[in-house]
C-alpha cells in the first residue's frame, strides 16, 4: 500500500529559489507541491490542509515569514513549518523555533537539501504519527469485542 503524499506549500517571493525546492522536492518523490510569492496568498489557501510548509522569513507584502508562521500554527498546530531564510541572526531563528517553527534553514550552500531532508523527516513524523492514532484506534476497538 502506497503511503499518502504531503501537500506542501512553499511560501517564498524569490522565483528562482521557488523552481529550486520544488524541483528538488520533485527529485525527491513529492508531486504534491503549491507554490505562493506572498504570505497572503498561502494563508488564503491553508485551508488545503498542508502537511508542509516551507516559508522564507523575509516575503514582499504585508505579512513578514514569521507572522505566516504564527497565522499557520494557530490554525492547524500539526502542519510543520519550516523557516528559510538569509538571515543568521540568531534571535531571528530563536523566535521562529518559539512560534513553531519545525526548523530553520540559513539560505547558502546546502540549504535546498538541507529543506528537502527535513521535509522527509516531517513526512515520516507525520506517517508515523498516523500509523500509530490508527494501531491504537484499532485496537480499542478489539479490545471492546
Amino acid at each position: 500500500m502506497k503511503k499518502k503524499e504531503p501537500l506542501i506549500f512553499i511560501v517564498e517571493d524569490d522565483a528562482f529559489v521557488n523552481l529550486m525546492i520544488s524541483s528538488h522536492l520533485s527529485d525527491l518523490g513529492y508531486s504534491k507541491v503549491e507554490v505562493f510569492g506572498s504570505g497572503e496568498e498561502a494563508l488564503v489557501n491553508r485551508y488545503k490542509m498542508p502537511g508542509i510548509v516551507v516559508c522564507d522569513y523575509h516575503l514582499s507584502g504585508d505579512l513578514d515569514g514569521s507572522e505566516v508562521l504564527k497565522e499557520i500554527k494557530a490554525f492547524n498546530p500539526d502542519i510543520h513549518v519550516i523557516m528559510l531564510s538569509g538571515q543568521e541572526k540568531m534571535d531571528v531563528a530563536v523566535n521562529s523555533l518559539k512560534y513553531g517553527a519545525y526548523d530553520y534553514v540559513v539560505k547558502g550552500d546546502g540549504a535546498i537539501e538541507k529543506v528537502g531532508k527535513l521535509v522527509q523527516k516531517a513526512d515520516a513524523f507525520n506517517s508515523a504519527l498516523k500509523s500509530n492514532r490508527w494501531k491504537r484506534v484499532f485496537s480499542a476497538f478489539m479490545f471492546n469485542f
